[in-house]
């Protein structure tokens, strides 16, 4: 009786030690989905800073260029009155 007992009992500790080796593995894989999701958050947030850096350069080219065309034409035009 006390042999079976103590096979009942290293059964119940097996199976609690496999339990709690699967309990770690789904916590360590719950914190690398957490990592992994703050990452893809981190992406996204650059991307769209690079994004919008993007179009205010380029804005910023275009008023620069429109500016200067303007100054030219009204350079041309004094040259033509005179």
């Amino acid at each position: 009786m006390k042999d079976k007992l103590d096979l009942e009992k290293g059964n119940i500790a097996a199976s609690l030690s496999r339990l709690e080796v699967s309990l770690s593995n789904a916590e360590a894989t719950q914190l690398e989905s957490r990592v992994t999701a703050e990452r893809l958050t981190s992406i996204d947030v650059a991307q769209d800073l690079a994004d919008y850096v993007k179009l205010k350069v380029l804005s910023n080219i275009q008023g620069a260029l429109f500016a200067h065309a303007i100054e030219n034409a009204q350079g041309l035009m004094d040259l033509l009155a005179a």
